[in-house]
């Protein structure tokens, strides 16, 4: 049972909105590592078969199959469900501590997830990003800037006169 007296106030509300910001390091975090470590290695494996974009756990979805997707939508929402369960009526997590972790782990970790369904990661070595002939590459530049360079013209006018 949580001690909700005005002697235990101020150390209750330091650690619920210490476990809010713990749950929502932990959903942004979890997505950032998971596009990091899985969907961008599984691209590179398949990037001479593909167009370097991560191989779908789920084709139908898109972008939003990836495995860092997938993870930090149905994480979140089942984050967000528990932790309002808990706040709301009581259920599944009793502690504020808890619920809040869990309120704030599921509104990033959705959050992020949808982010990254919208923009999945892609893949690219070093020969892909450096041959002249892909489309994406930078344009080379045609001429030196330094070419451009004029010299200083005298204006008749006298500095500290």
């Amino acid at each position: 049972m949580v001690d909700y007296s005005f002697s235990n106030f101020g150390r209750m509300e330091v650690s619920v909105a210490s476990s809010a910001a713990a749950g929502g390091l932990v959903g942004a975090v979890q997505t950032i590592l998971l596009r990091q470590y899985a969907d961008i290695p599984m691209a590179t494996s398949f990037l001479k078969n593909t167009s370097g974009t991560p191989p779908l756990l789920m084709k139908q979805m898109k972008g939003f199959g990836s495995a860092s997707a997938l993870a930090g939508i149905i994480g979140g929402a089942v984050g967000l469900v528990v932790g309002l369960a808990g706040m709301l009526k009581g259920k599944l997590l009793r502690s504020k501590i808890g619920a809040s972790f869990a309120v704030s782990y599921g509104i990033t970790a959705l959050s992020t997830g949808l982010l990254s369904g919208a923009f999945p990661a892609t893949a690219w070595s070093a020969a892909t990003a450096a041959d002249p002939s892909n489309p994406v590459a930078l344009p080379a530049i045609t001429r030196s800037v330094s070419s451009n360079i004029q010299p200083a013209r005298a204006s008749g006018v006298t500095l500290g006169a």
